[in-house]
């Protein structure tokens, strides 16, 4: 199952658990980067969503991850995802966290497979949703 990246933006409405979520993703291309400050303010979370199999974006990745740690207000929790972390051309965490020059001691990498579920490396679907809903710390 290959997914396409996202243009603009999508918003999906859910309720879980008694706990009503509006979701917001916003595109990574530089063109509409500049629309994700205009929620910032009266947002909860946000999941930095990286794809680790295409190393060809880690630069504008960590340009773009510097911007929100710029402009983020110090309420907000800040998650940083990598995706396709099941395909063989993925690379490592510690590859991730050099790429954005990031700290381990300070920051988490989740890596989530929409293919496979491996408890051990991976978070999947169900456990993506558990960080969101908990009470995230860093």
């Amino acid at each position: 199952m290959e997914y396409k990246p996202t243009k603009g933006f999508n918003v999906k409405c859910i309720s879980f658990d008694n706990c009503d979520l509006s979701i917001w993703e916003i595109g990574g291309e530089e063109d509409y980067r500049v629309y994700w400050r205009n929620f910032s303010y009266t947002t909860d979370m946000i999941i930095f969503v990286i794809d680790s199999s295409d190393r060809n974006k880690f630069k504008s990745a960590k340009t773009f991850f510097s911007e929100i740690l710029e402009n983020l207000h110090e309420t907000v929790n800040l998650h940083i995802v990598a995706t396709k972390v099941d395909k063989n051309q993925s690379a490592s965490l510690e590859e991730l966290y050099s790429a954005l020059e990031l700290e381990k001691s300070i920051w988490e990498i989740h890596k989530v497979s929409m293919v496979t579920e491996d408890a051990t490396e991976n978070i999947g679907i169900a456990q993506l949703q558990q960080l969101c809903l908990g009470n995230g710390d860093k």
